[in-house]
Order: C-alpha cells, then structure tokens, then sequence
C-alpha cells in the first residue's frame, strides 16, 4: 500500500500479481497444510476488513499516540495522550465517528451481516481496495495525515491511480469470488 512521503502507486503488486499471490498462497495453505497470514489477500478468513477496532479487529498508535483506523489507513481524529489526558480510554478512541463510520462500512460490506455478504472480501481494503470510499470518511471526518503525505488523499494522479488500480482488481477478483465463495454465503 503506497503511504507515507513521496508515496507511488506503482510500486503496489499489481491486480494481476494480487490474484496470483491469493491463488498461491491457497496452494501453499492446501499443499503444505501450513497456516499463512495475509490480512490482504485473505479477508475471506477474516470475514473481510480488520481495521477501526471492529469485533475481532484492531486499530494502529503511533509513536505520538495519533489513532488510524489501521497502518496502512493513515489517518486519524483522536490521540490517545489527548484522551488520557482527559481522563478518557481506549473506548473513546473505538467510538470515535470516524471508527464507527469505518465499522458501517465493513457492516455494509457484509461483517457480522448474518450471512448476507455483499461486499468482495478478495478486495476488503476500505482504502486500498475502495479508495473512494476511504478518501470520503476522511474528507467527511477530517481525518488529519499522520504520515509525510497529506496531499495525496486529494492528489488527482494519486486518485486516479488508485481507482484504476480498484476497478482492475474488482474485474479480476469478482468473478473468483462469486463462484468460490458468494455461492456459500
């Protein structure tokens, strides 16, 4: 996931390779009988996107206490030494309205949905899988930068990079999708 200064898109494993990686990492899994994590290739067993303190979930501290959803969803509205301060907890950082807007999403996309997945967990990344989507949480919560990019969220080759980068995955992963794993669900 490109973050951070003078981040670049390109340098991301292409949709290409990021089915190929998903499809190795099963053969391996199934060959091997080995347990292999990869939080992005396999939100299918982690019933999709972990990040913003979901159920089963977790967020990202930094080094100066700024809270993000995840560390590769850079950006925050609450410090954890601000609400210490304040006599606040862990808890004031989970139902913050950027977390629960976050939670909503992975809600809609189909966590704890009772069954009814709408969403493409081959794809569960609200920001790197969804730019849109994450760039309007952010904008929506002014969410701040808490790495050394803060105009990338509004950087127009930026942008279009990564939705390109989304809707070529989406073309190459829905149909894998929707005939190994909708069909159970």
């Amino acid at each position: 996931m490109p973050i951070g200064r003078d981040c670049d898109p390109s340098l991301m494993p292409t949709p290409r390779q990021r089915v190929w990686m998903w499809q190795r990492s099963w053969e391996i899994i199934k060959k091997k009988k080995i347990i292999l994590a990869d939080f992005w290739n396999h939100g299918t067993v982690s019933y999709g996107c972990i990040a913003g303190g979901r159920e089963g979930g977790y967020f990202h501290i930094n080094w100066h206490g700024d809270c993000a959803p995840c560390v590769f969803f850079p950006y925050a509205t609450s410090n954890i030494i601000e609400i210490y301060n304040r006599g606040g907890n862990l808890n004031d950082v989970i139902f913050t309205p950027f977390f629960k807007a976050i939670r909503s999403w992975q809600k809609e996309y189909g966590f704890l949905s009772g069954g009814k997945v709408s969403g493409d967990w081959l794809r569960p990344c609200p920001i790197r899988d969804h730019f849109l989507t994450a760039k309007k949480i952010i904008k929506e919560y002014n969410a701040y930068p808490i790495d050394y990019a803060p105009e990338v969220i509004d950087e127009k080759n930026y942008i279009a990079e990564m939705v390109d980068y989304d809707e070529k995955l989406e073309k190459l992963t829905s149909p894998i999708w929707q005939k190994q794993y909708h069909s159970s669900h």
